[in-house]
Parts: C-alpha cells; structure tokens; sequence
C-alpha cells in the first residue's frame, strides 16, 4: 500500500472487485481530500461541471479523478459492507486484500470503527478457510490495520484458530506443530508494546488471563504426550503449566469461580482442563503442585459436564457460535488416557 488509499488486487469474483472500489472510491477517499474537494463531490449544483471538467486530486502517488457523490445515497455503511465483504471471500487471492482493507478502515476518520464482532468474524473464517497466515499478518501490521491482542475476547478468537489446526487434524504431529508455532507467535506478539505495555502486565492483561495460557499448555503437553514420547523435551511443558497454576485462582476461590462460568467459556476451560491433565501425565512426579492440579481437573470436569448437558439441552442455539463450538471442544477431547 502507498502513503495514499489503499491498493486492492484482483480478486475471484465481479462482485468482491465491485465492493472494494466502492471501499476505496466511497468511503477511504473521503479521508485524503481537502475541503475545497469535498465541496466539489458534495454538491449536487457542482455534478454537472465536475462530469465536464475533469478534476483529479493527488493522493500518495496517484491521481484520481474526482466524481460527484450523493452522499445520502452513494456511501454505504461501514459496518455493512464490512460484513458483506467477509462473505465474499472464496479464493486465496482474495484474503489478500485482507490486510489493506483492514488498514484503510483503521486509518478512516469517516468511518465506524473496526469492532470486536467484526474480527471475531474475520478470524472465524480465516480459520474456516486455512488463512490463518493472513490473520498473523494483520496482527504483525497491528500500527496500519488496527488489528491488536490488547483485549482477551480477540486474543481467545486467535488462540482458538491455532488450537482448531490441531483438534481438526485430530492431533497429529504435523497438525501439532504447527498449531504451537502459531499459537507461540500471537503470544510472541503480544509481548510487544504495539499489541500491550511490553514488560508491564496491567490488570485485566490477556498475557495473564488463563484461558491464553490454558491453549498454550494444552498444545505443548498434547504434543509431548503423543509426539516426544511423554517427554517434555524443550521444557515447554513446565513453562506453560506454572505459567497457568500462578494465573489461576487460589485453591479457595476455584469452586466458586466455575459457579459464575457463562455457556461461551466452556470453549476456553476444555484446553486448560486437557493442558493440565497431559501436563500430568508428561512431567509425572516434576509437575508442579500436583496435588492442587488434581483438584482443579476434578473441578473443572464436573463444571464442564454440568454445562455440557445444559448445551445439549440448548442445541438449536446459534449453530455456529460459542456454544457449539464449546461442545465440539469437549467431544474431540483426546480420550485415549
């Protein structure tokens, strides 16, 4: 992208190519033109000269010629048009665009900002569609698209596309290391001060939150159990598991935490509880307060079965939302203990 509008590729199909010249032509040209141009487009007595007498405005390294516009009529709405591009996407080449259309809307004064709604949409598909990558690189470009792991819902949407490349691919080595090396790059990233407060961990930080943590530990103790022969060979294990103990609640306030556990956090408990169960088994007599683990495995599995049922119950509920996605987590559990 130059220092002007964004640059769109080609894409596969009419429709998309038609919705990102709107984007880039109806709403992020409105950010680089001075009040004399906006005047020109604006005013319906100026159409007639303005489609007579060619203008061109100079953006960045291009010149664009100016076209009147019904601003009643021809800006669509952000939000809308957001969403209907995300549905648009089918091939490769189009989630290229991605990071562009991100960064336009992120540096827009005009129009609404990018919400949590939106990217946890933009990630579930990425997921559905194999383009985790280009969800990496939006978070890598966090400075132009916006795209930050400040608040813990994305940050568990991101973890939670990195976990999926595992728990399809039913937990295979390949399918392992690559969800690990994912899920070790956010975390990576969100070691930076562009995406937090670099070595300063604030209160609500998503770096301490055990939820973030329980991913890590459950991809990097699956992978010992069932790929290093029960070993933690890179001591990765260990790291993760005092990591979660500490952020845990104290043995005291456990119970009464999994009391207030909304139906969406299931997703979230399954690879804490599983990541401290192949912990177990890996580090044996190493790891680390062992008899508290006990404990909390017993706890947490009484509290997901409990909301386990409930969403059988509940299953007409959003197909495709938190709680489907909880009990897929809790049915593709490795069983084989």
């Amino acid at each position: 992208m130059h220092s002007g509008l964004p640059t769109f590729h080609e894409t596969s199909s009419p429709e998309l190519d038609s919705l990102l010249s709107t984007v880039r032509n109806r709403i992020f040209l409105f950010d680089h033109l001075n009040q004399a141009q906006l005047k020109l487009v604006r005013q319906d007595s100026l159409k007639e000269r303005l489609a007579a007498e060619p203008v061109y405005a100079r953006i960045g390294d291009e010149d664009i010629r100016l076209e009147h516009i019904n601003v009643t009529k021809d800006i669509p709405r952000s939000t809308t048009i957001r969403h209907e591009m995300l549905n648009l996407l089918k091939e490769p080449k189009d989630w290229e665009n991605v990071p562009a259309f991100l960064e336009g809307f992120s540096s827009s004064k005009s129009a609404a900002p990018l919400g949590f709604d939106f990217l946890d949409k933009l990630v579930r598909r990425a997921s559905e569609a194999g383009q985790q990558h280009i969800i990496l690189q939006c978070l890598q470009m966090v400075e132009k698209t916006g795209m930050s792991l400040r608040k813990l819902p994305l940050v568990e949407s991101v973890m939670w596309s990195a976990r999926k490349k595992a728990q399809e691919g039913n937990w295979d080595e390949a399918s392992m290391e690559k969800a690990l090396k994912y899920a070790e790059q956010v975390a990576a990233l969100m070691e930076t001060e562009a995406h937090g407060t670099g070595r300063h961990l604030q209160k609500a930080d998503p770096r301490k939150a055990p939820s973030v943590i329980g991913f890590l530990l459950e991809l990097a103790a699956v992978r010992a159990y069932k790929h290093t022969g029960g070993k933690d060979v890179d001591g990765k294990v260990k790291k993760y598991a005092e990591r979660l103990l500490a952020a845990l609640p104290a043995p005291s306030e456990t119970s009464e935490a999994r009391e207030e556990m909304p139906f969406g956090q299931v997703e979230a408990y399954v690879p804490v509880w599983q990541g401290l169960k192949f912990a177990t088994k890996v580090l044996g007599p190493e790891m680390p307060q062992a008899e508290r683990v006990q404990k909390i495995l017993a706890d947490y599995e009484k509290t997901i079965l409990e909301r386990y049922k409930s969403m059988q119950d509940q299953k007409a509920r959003n197909d495709r939302g938190y709680v489907s996605r909880g009990m897929k987590a809790w049915q593709d559990r490795i069983k084989d203990t």
